[in-house]
């Protein structure tokens, strides 16, 4: 299992006026404005986080530069590929690589990390959250690639989110009728776990 952090995958300080709207946003939310922002209070028995662990959170997302933290990606997934004695992948990450919520298809999350993930044999499922639902994609990693030596292709995301907070109407777009190398697996406007 490989748990990725995918917080410094989805912007880069250079980019942000070629960004969307939803992308900005994004980027926003992780490390611009992450301490006025992230300071919540949930009731007596809820959760409080303060402005100082907020500008944690903050630190952290700033510690690995996107090209270091791909770097370390590719030498995880390629090693786990080179090692006879690993049969299969499962990798974790906070954000999805498509889903019908709010969040939709990270342009720049996916033209970095698809690439990574179309190199290896052994990668089954990616496990995520961060949209407020249940979901199931079957991506076609062969459709596009240019690696003609990946035999298993397909990639299973399994997006599980929201951990008992509202639901996100999932009113976007269809990832299928947006991308013809992904089909829908399961869409369940609940809460769920799998």
């Amino acid at each position: 299992i490989i748990f990725l952090d995918t917080n410094n995958l989805m912007c880069n300080h250079g980019e942000y006026d070629q960004l969307d709207e939803l992308e900005k946003y994004e980027c926003d939310e992780m490390f611009y404005k992450l301490p006025e922002t992230f300071v919540e209070k949930h009731g007596e028995d809820g959760i409080t986080v303060t402005l100082e662990k907020a500008k944690e959170i903050q630190n952290y997302n700033f510690q690995t530069t996107r090209d270091e933290q791909l770097k370390w990606f590719k030498e995880q997934v390629m090693d786990a590929d080179n090692d006879d004695n690993i049969k299969f992948v499962l990798i974790v990450g906070h954000h999805a690589l498509f889903s019908q919520g709010p969040h939709k298809i990270p342009r720049i999350f996916n033209e970095n990390v698809q690439k990574i993930l179309r190199m290896s044999n052994k990668i089954l499922s990616w496990f995520c959250g961060h949209n407020h639902a249940l979901e199931h994609y079957i991506w076609n990693r062969q459709t596009h690639s240019e690696n003609d030596k990946v035999h298993l292709t397909e990639l299973h995301q399994i997006l599980s989110g929201s951990g008992g907070r509202e639901i996100h109407k999932m009113t976007e777009q269809p990832v299928e009728s947006v991308l013809d190398d992904v089909k829908l697996g399961y869409l369940g406007k609940e809460f769920g776990f799998v």
